[in-house]
């Protein structure tokens, strides 16, 4: 009455319940979780219908809102999150074979990248090199407590780095300076110590150690250069040393899985990112079309003169900003401008009546942005992290370890292929004369026994063992005790032709057999000989497969 003798005008709140549409409304957006506080303050302080709001007048309401967000926003719109995710795997793993929101080029690319982060490659700790010297420097860096200190100065590191601050004393400066230098020399000790044990051309394919690598190049210009630090550039040296922390990942089998999953991931978020870019450059043009010729005088929770409807790229900001949350303060500002809710004259180009169209604008632009293509960059990393997970042993075996089990393969028969042609262009006596000494030197060696076991495929392509066992010795070959000069019995040779031939003819390939083995054929033979895909029958796949050229001398 007094707002009404004053010459004011009565308005209800922005969002109310005062009828079916208005109610609907006022519950999507508690649904959404968005500012859903704000309606339940005005609900709170409701007094009754034409009267003025009283503060915490009926307290009772909060129930009304709690129990709509239990089922609203926690239940409604997260069974709507597992059935968007939940259809995403169906179609990507039925329809699609894996290849959903992914090009075949991409695939190719997740495959790598995960072959590099979960599979690396370990055989140089089982070939250590001849040189004495070098040959115990392999076996210091190939234990277990080398790895464990490495992780012990990262940790200290991290530490280090977590003490540093804004104007520091001199004692805390010098402190850094020495734990700096400290850990520079070990870094470079730590490099060394491995090109070593490795050799150059093992160490540098491991994308892990060209980080460390770098790390240390930066120790040894700081300590060369002091000065280097306090130039322009010092405080890109000194975040080098933060790259080093990326080491932890290739150590926890946790953190590694979750690396993976961030890369594997890469292809398919860039593609629902274009995807939602070109979602939010349609609703921009059509937000510049509907809500550009707003007031720039911004009162509201969200518009501003930064991020508003009056251009393009202004209104790229307000969409982005809408994507990953508070959609709800822009919908407030936009349907009904707040200067209607102030005790002072309203301008003559303001008006009160609500922008209906918004609502259509918002809703719609939650539904589909927020709610599909948002949830879609879940679906994917979920996806990832259920796929790396299994690569890494947690879920089974995997698309990778197959194919890692194939380039590994591939490389064996490659070795094969070259032995058997060296072994073949000897005499007969040669060949004896070489089958004596390599024995001999075996035996100097000390492997243990001259007679190899001898896996070979049986007539269901399942992998088996000779009768005759033996103890792999520590130096032999990672991919079994193949010997060119061996003399398999007719028995063995009959037996292994028979099967790689069965399984040659099952891919339809040529029956004749060459000395260099194709690399379809070995993976051919991979896939059927190897149907746990485990360390064990890796070995014995290679070892039935170099049977192959060792029968056609």
């Amino acid at each position: 009455t007094q707002c009404l003798a004053a010459g004011g005008v009565w308005r209800k709140a922005k969002f109310n319940f005062d009828s079916f549409p208005e109610a609907f409304l006022s519950v999507f957006i508690i649904a959404t979780g968005d500012n859903w506080q704000d309606l339940m303050y005005e609900a709170m302080d409701v007094v009754g219908v034409d009267q003025e709001p009283i503060r915490d007048n009926a307290k009772w309401a909060c129930v009304y809102f709690f129990v709509s967000i239990l089922f609203g926003f926690l239940l409604w719109a997260n069974l709507f999150v597992s059935a968007l995710i939940d259809n995403f795997n169906r179609i990507a793993h039925d329809e699609n074979d894996g290849k959903l929101l992914v090009t075949d080029e991409q695939r190719v690319w997740q495959q790598a990248m995960l072959l590099a982060t979960v599979h690396a490659d370990n055989s140089w700790r089982r070939s250590p090199p001849e040189t004495p010297w070098k040959a115990v420097v392999h076996g210091v860096v190939s234990k277990y407590t080398f790895d464990a200190f490495s992780v012990f100065m990262i940790v200290l590191n991290m530490v280090t780095m977590m003490a540093i601050r804004a104007n520091p004393s001199k004692s805390e400066d010098d402190y850094q300076v020495w734990m700096g230098n400290t850990l520079a020399i070990w870094y470079m000790l730590e490099a060394y110590l491995l090109i070593v044990a490795m050799k150059w051309k093992n160490y540098w394919q491991s994308g892990w150690n060209k980080i460390d690598f770098i790390v240390a190049v930066s120790g040894v210009v700081g300590l060369l250069i002091p000065d280097v630090y306090e130039s322009g550039v010092g405080g890109a040296f000194r975040m080098l040393r933060f790259l080093r922390l990326f080491k932890i990942v290739q150590v926890s089998k946790g953190l590694r899985t979750l690396f993976a999953t961030f890369l594997s991931a890469i292809p398919g978020v860039v593609n629902v990112a274009l995807l939602s870019l070109l979602f939010m450059y349609i609703y921009a043009c059509l937000g510049v079309a509907l809500f550009g010729d707003m007031s720039s005088d911004y009162l509201g929770a969200a518009l501003s003169e930064y991020s508003n409807f009056v251009t393009f790229p202004k209104a790229m900001v307000s969409l982005f900003v809408s994507y990953t949350g508070n959609w709800q303060g822009y919908f407030t500002d936009i349907y009904v401008d707040d200067r209607c809710y102030e005790n002072t004259s309203l301008p003559a180009n303001v008006t009160c009546s609500p922008r209906y169209v918004s609502i259509f604008y918002f809703v719609t632009y939650v539904i589909t942005g927020v709610f599909f293509l948002g949830n879609l960059f879940i679906a994917i990393i979920l996806e990832r992290f259920s796929f790396c997970a299994s690569e890494e042993g947690v879920g089974g075996s995997g698309e990778s370890n197959f194919l890692y089990a194939t380039m590994t393969l591939k490389r064996v028969a490659r070795q094969i292929s070259r032995s058997v042609r060296e072994a073949t262009k000897l005499a007969p006596s040669e060949r004896q004369d070489a089958y004596v000494e390599k024995r001999r030197a075996r035996s100097k060696a000390g492997s243990g026994t001259a007679t190899p076991s001898t896996p070979h495929l049986s007539k269901n392509n399942s992998i088996q063992r000779a009768s005759t066992a033996s103890t792999t010795p520590a130096s032999a070959s990672p991919h079994g005790d193949f010997d060119p000069f061996d003399d398999p019995t007719d028995e063995v040779i009959d037996t292994v032709r028979s099967n790689l031939e069965e399984i040659r003819a099952k891919t339809q390939s040529p029956i004749a057999v060459e000395d260099d083995l194709d690399f379809e054929d070995v993976k051919s033979a991979l896939r059927d000989a190897l149907p746990t895909q485990d360390a064990a029958s890796l070995l014995a796949a290679a070892n039935a497969v170099d049977r192959l050229p060792r029968s056609r001398r």
